[in-house]
């Protein structure tokens, strides 16, 4: 796509900017489904308002400020959107194009001021660039209008295709990740299956199931590092569809943010589902490797076999109250059979070509035994 000019490209983001620091979400308005007037004059004066506020107020400081722009309506996979059913009337939205040297750029001023948390159903305000002048073959990922030509796509697709895209997040762009095998939302499976996300240097990707990442939940994903990327494992607890929630975190973050969701539907169970060893922090941050045990509940008085490949430690040791097993090293492969006991089972790692303290060791992984 052709590149705007500088002084109508600066036109639009400026305004796109002011929106984002001087208008809030109107949460209240949408839960009690009260929709005050969307007027460009209303909002400004209350600062406030709901989807079709942000894309009439843009649409009215644009044409001031001498740029041909306009209001885009349809649907959008929003903070109450579940990835693989169709639209409701809860995912109504609208957002904006506007013309610059000659080409409609797309413009989603709501969701470049802030986000709806799913859980709180409270409004964060977090400026988010993506949203100006956002490629369109990424943003169909997310939004789909009514009028098919603002899809400003070369090709427009059927509302059927758009309804089987992947559903990516801004997130999920902007930290540059890819899965060049998934061609659509959904993953048929007999219990277990294994996605493999590519991304750069630095990025670190996990996933959760959905619907089962409450404290004290057992994990149903392993999500560890694959030289090119990140390998997500994902068991099925049961039959029937799950919601497998991609999270990425880069390596400046401190907290892992939501980039894509995925629908995993598992027509049968081959076996009895097992869950997966509790992943602790040190496990990504070592880009560690996972060979054995994967099940994550241990038999007590078995004799398991341990393998976790780590380059970047010095050793590796199986805890098991105040008894330590230290695993064998060869290369980037750490290994050793442990005679298990009833309790909580910790995986540690230390980075420190000397192991001075247990202080020195950070956790990677832990198990139950029974």
């Amino acid at each position: 796509m052709a590149r705007a000019s500088g002084h109508e490209r600066g036109k639009a983001r400026a305004i796109f900017r002011w929106l984002a620091a001087n208008v809030d979400y109107d949460v209240a308005a949408l839960a009690a489904f009260s929709m005050p007037s969307a007027g460009p004059d209303d909002v400004l004066r209350r600062r406030r308002a709901v989807c079709q506020g942000f894309s009439d107020l843009f649409v009215a400081l644009a044409q001031t400020a001498g740029l041909d722009a306009a209001a885009v309506s349809g649907y959008a996979r929003g903070a109450s959107y579940r990835v693989g059913e169709p639209y409701t009337e809860h995912d109504r939205h609208a957002w904006n194009a506007v013309k610059c040297e000659g080409r409609w750029m797309l413009i989603d001023p709501t969701w470049g001021a802030g986000h709806v948390d799913v859980r709180s159903s409270g409004y964060t305000r977090c400026f988010d660039p993506f949203w100006f002048f956002t490629p369109p073959e990424q943003f169909i990922h997310t939004h789909w209008p009514s009028d098919t030509r603002w899809q400003l796509l070369s090709r427009p697709m059927s509302q059927s295709e758009q309804e089987a895209l992947p559903y990516y997040r801004s997130e999920w762009f902007t930290h540059g990740l890819s899965a060049n095998h998934l061609h659509g939302h959904t993953i048929t499976c007999t219990g277990s299956t294994e996605i493999t996300i590519h991304a750069p240097d630095g990025v670190t990707v996990m996933g959760q199931l959905a619907e089962h990442n409450a404290d004290g939940e057992p994990p149903w994903t392993l999500s560890q590092h694959d030289g090119s990327g990140w390998a997500v494992r994902v068991v099925t607890p049961s039959v029937g569809s799950h919601i497998l929630r991609l999270y990425c975190m880069p390596a400046a973050a401190v907290a892992y943010t939501w980039c894509a969701d995925l629908r995993i539907t598992a027509s049968h169970l081959a076996s009895r589902p097992v869950p997966f060893p509790h992943q602790l922090a040190g496990f990504a941050q070592h880009r560690a490797r996972l060979v054995s045990p994967v099940a994550g509940l241990l038999r007590s008085g078995d004799r398991v076999h341990f393998e976790v490949h780590c380059p970047a430690v010095a050793d590796i040791a199986v805890i098991q109250g105040k008894e330590w097993t230290h695993l064998r090293r060869v290369g980037a492969a750490f290994s050793g059979d442990v005679r298990v006991k009833p309790g909580r089972l910790a995986v540690a790692a230390c980075a420190a070509t000397r192991r001075t303290t247990q202080r020195s060791y950070e956790f990677l992984l832990q198990y139950d035994v029974r």
